[in-house]
């Protein structure tokens, strides 16, 4: 009996509507007769189509985006000397990705420059890569510089707020990507080269957006003097992880989060926020991290930072102030200090299920507030940190029940001169504090005056408040609190 022959052709894969040739080759199987009769004609007669659904199975979406062909900026025109308008040649590479779907974008060392700039006269775009399926941006030592020599003017207003249509490029946007890689760029905005207004309000130029990615990893970049934000991710993100990332001298925040689900944040640094050098200055709230939803629907939650470095910025180190849309946010083994900045709320830290561990804190003249006025529902741990600061420490005051701290094991420093409010400042039915260690020198201390408040806690258990001195012990005030077993304060 004859063999049998079994094909199955595959060609002209269309992924995404981008009629690219993704997959093309060719099954051939000769099944010998007698297998044929041991298997029964009807199984062997829908073989391939077996076969098709076992291939579905694998990963031909990573296979196809690997195959993609390699999209270097220098053949695109780009002379990365840090003199030429490299603008074009960027858009060109950047437009050649987005036609393909994916691939890898590669920057070989060099200055790479882009001069235009949005004004209300042109129609220049931001630099965007759009609906891509594993994209990797890779450089060797690559500086993307944005030009910043130009000044904002106030140009129309909303209310009492000033807003400029000159703004910077944005040279990195990612829209709607999926399984993304960046590594070994930097990307300089300047400001320190520009000017503005008095008063005028933040708009446009951040280095590195995200609306709408998922699966994006980032090591070793470096973003810094952006006329707005450092890095901005936005709009139904998830699961992203950076490593060794740097963001710093930005003129409104290192890093804002608006929506995001599933970060890890190792290794990374967000410091002088509002120091951006030159004329320009910055815009409110010159944080270093700020998880901002801006509305109801956009979600923050599960979300860690581990060994990062919060430092220097003007305004806050850390910001998280909405618990009724951002849950499971973890800081361990960080490190923040409020540096030259005199910011009185160096960390706000209001979330559902929020815990910062084993990290050291000098809030200097500001402090942490683990509750918030605005809002409602705030569960934050603060757990084994040592916490220093010449203002009150920590402040949590709320009659809010709703509103839920624990303060255990820390180390409490006071470093100012004469303490002339309370540290720390906790006033809240819903307070835990137990374990923690409070030393305010003796030369601090006002004779007979109360130096720490723990009023109208749930529980005060095993703390300790001492001063170095036999004569000036710190004095506390309890008033309210229903448990109390804190050792009596001491030298």
């Amino acid at each position: 009996m004859k063999q049998r022959r079994l094909g199955i052709i595959f060609m002209d894969y269309v992924y995404k509507e981008k009629k690219m040739k993704y997959l093309s080759f060719i099954l051939l199987k000769r099944i010998p007769s007698s297998l044929v009769k041991h298997l029964g004609f009807s199984l062997v007669k829908h073989l391939p189509f077996i076969l098709l659904s076992l291939l579905s199975l694998f990963p031909l979406q990573q296979l196809s985006a690997q195959r993609l062909a390699i999209v270097n900026v220098q053949r695109h025109g780009a002379k990365g000397d840090g003199v030429t308008d490299d603008y074009k040649a960027l858009l060109s590479a950047y437009n050649a990705i987005n036609k393909q779907g994916g691939g890898q974008l590669y920057f070989p060392k060099g200055r790479y420059f882009i001069k235009p700039y949005h004004t209300k006269d042109n129609t220049v775009l931001d630099l965007i890569l759009q609906d891509c399926k594993m994209l990797e941006i890779k450089g060797d030592q690559a500086i993307i510089e944005v030009n910043g020599a130009f000044h904002r003017s106030a140009e129309y207003n909303r209310g009492k707020h000033y807003y400029s249509k000159t703004s910077s490029i944005i040279p990195m946007a990612l829209r709607n990507c999926d399984s993304v890689k960046i590594s070994g760029i930097e990307i300089k905005g300047q400001v320190d080269k520009m000017s503005k207004d008095a008063g005028l309000t933040e708009s446009g130029g951040h280095l590195l957006t995200f609306n709408h990615c998922s699966r994006v990893n980032v090591q070793d970049v470096y973003v810094h003097h952006a006329q707005t934000d450092g890095i901005y991710i936005n709009n139904k993100s998830s699961d992203f992880k950076f490593n060794r990332v740097r963001s710093s001298n930005n003129a409104r925040q290192g890093m804002s989060i608006i929506e995001l689900i599933g970060g890890r944040f190792e290794n990374c640094s967000f410091t002088e926020t509002g120091f951006t050098g030159g004329k320009y200055g910055g815009h409110a709230p010159q944080a270093g991290v700020d998880i901002e939803p801006s509305t109801v629907k956009h979600v923050a939650r599960d979300i860690s930072f581990y060994k990062c470095e919060f430092l220097g910025n003007k305004g806050s180190q850390f910001v998280c102030s909405k618990p009724f849309t951002t849950t499971n946010i973890t800081l361990d083994n960080c490190t923040f200090a409020a540096g030259k900045g005199t910011y009185p709320y160096q960390m706000i830290l209001t979330a559902k299920n929020l815990v910062i561990k084993n990290s050291t804190i000098d809030v200097g003249k500001g402090s942490i507030y683990p509750v918030w006025s605005r809002y409602s529902g705030s569960d934050v741990q603060i757990l084994n940190c040592k916490i220093s600061g010449s203002g009150k420490g920590i402040v949590a005051v709320s009659v809010d029940p709703a509103n839920k701290v624990l303060l255990q094991g820390n180390q409490l420093t006071y470093t100012g001169k004469t303490l002339t409010s309370y540290f720390p400042y906790l006033q809240m039915s819903k307070l835990r504090f137990i374990d923690n260690q409070v030393t305010i020198p003796a030369a601090s201390i006002r004779e007979g005056k109360i130096t720490s408040l723990v009023q109208k806690a749930e529980v005060s258990s095993g703390n300790v408040f001492k001063s170095g001195h036999q004569r000036m012990i710190p004095k506390v005030s309890y008033e309210g609190s229903q448990k109390v077993r804190d050792q009596k304060p001491r030298p």
